[in-house]
């Protein structure tokens, strides 16, 4: 199976991420890590995204993200920057995401203000969804990611 450099990097982010601590693992991950990257795009903690995402009818008005990170003490995940109602949606299941715009942790307030999740004692792949809810209208925006670790 041939494999992009850009899937690549994400399953190396993904697998150094949480972890490995033997080859049966690291196979285990290695599959569930390209399950993610092919699903949404892989991002990294501690670092800001500049997308762009354009109005419409549910599912195409929204972006998947994926993000894994270690034992941490906290996870702070957002969208700033946009011009039109957008809103943030994060589930450990990427499941609830592809098929509904809700999530375990949620930041849907009207209109163009800044939206953020807080997560704590995070651990694992987290999946992120944008969406846009103007049907004609899209818009930049930075999704960003600030992950403190333990201890």
């Amino acid at each position: 199976m041939k494999i992009d450099l850009t899937k690549q990097l994400c399953l190396s982010m993904l697998i150094a991420a949480i972890g490995i601590a033997d080859a049966k693992e690291l196979d285990s991950a290695t599959s569930e890590a390209q399950a993610a990257c092919e699903a949404a795009e892989c991002i990294e903690a501690n670092q800001s995204y500049s997308y762009y995402l354009r109005g419409g009818a549910y599912p195409d008005n929204c972006s998947l993200y994926s993000l894994s990170v270690p034992a941490g003490r906290r996870l702070d995940i957002g969208i700033r920057d946009f011009t039109v109602d957008l809103d943030i949606y994060v589930d450990r299941n990427l499941s609830v995401l592809q098929y509904d715009d809700h999530g375990q942790w949620t930041s849907n307030d009207y209109g163009t203000g800044d939206e953020s999740v807080t997560i704590y004692n995070p651990e694992g792949r987290y999946y992120i969804q944008v969406c846009a809810y103007e049907r004609n209208d899209g818009s930049d925006f930075i999704l960003y990611t600030d992950f403190t670790p333990s201890g």
